[in-house]
């Protein structure tokens, strides 16, 4: 498991090559809800919801303004995580993607690619999977894997890191097909969470999100950018 601010050179993939990222509207520019803000537990972003407990977590759509604001892409959107008022030890906030199928990349090397900053400080992002085998029968317990954690500044930086996603050889999947692999992005956790978040602590902070992929690879490619139509029937 490695950790870097810096895109790495090499990749088992060809670049060119369609469909590497496993995550849908990785770039927040699919807003069918209208999202504004919200500081309850909702979809926001098309595929992207928040939770959270204790204090308040304001989940919201940003704009970005006209003029390269991060290198290679002219973003539109992007997603912020603003967090105040946290003390309880089982307070939390974080991003989520559902992942369809907890069969994706189970027992696969995978690079988790984002950018990031924050509107002060330096606060830290925690990310973990879980393989969460779904309800109906008698499902396995969900399977918590950290990934590791990078520090922000106010500038943006893509980072990247590489995990490796359980085997679920021996695992039972329930019958609902509700199964699923889970992202979490963590911004803020209290000590209850420690294991899960790498002990980043509770942060009241506003942490900004935007280019998020996932894929079957040991090393990141550039983000892959599909077409609209391609991304909205997805």
């Amino acid at each position: 498991m490695g950790i870097s601010a810096s895109l790495g050179s090499s990749a088992l993939l060809p670049a060119g090559l369609g469909f590497r990222n496993l995550i849908i509207n990785g770039d927040f520019r699919i807003n069918q809800r209208v999202f504004t803000s919200s500081a309850s537990s909702v979809y926001g972003f098309d595929r992207w919801t928040s939770s959270s407990a204790d204090g308040t977590v304001t989940y919201s759509a940003q704009t970005f303004t006209t003029g390269n604001a991060i290198p290679g892409y002219e973003p539109t959107n992007h997603a912020r995580i603003a967090t105040s008022g946290q003390t309880l030890a089982g307070a939390y906030s974080h991003l989520v993607q559902r992942i369809e199928n907890v069969r994706t990349l189970a027992g696969q090397t995978a690079s988790l690619s984002f950018w990031a900053k924050a509107t002060s400080g330096t606060p830290k992002v925690a990310v973990e999977f879980l393989q969460i085998f779904g309800t109906g029968g008698s499902p396995s317990s969900t399977t918590f894997t950290y990934a590791g954690q990078v520090t922000l500044s106010t500038a943006w930086q893509r980072f990247t890191m590489q995990v490796n996603i359980p085997s679920i050889s021996g695992k039972t999947i329930g019958t609902a097909g509700d199964d699923t692999l889970y992202l979490n992005l963590w911004t803020s956790a209290g000590s209850t969470y420690n294991s899960r978040s790498g002990s980043i602590g509770i942060q009241n902070s506003t942490i900004d999100f935007w280019g998020v992929q996932l894929e079957q690879n040991y090393q990141p490619t550039p983000f892959e950018q599909r077409p609209i139509g391609v991304e909205l029937a997805l």
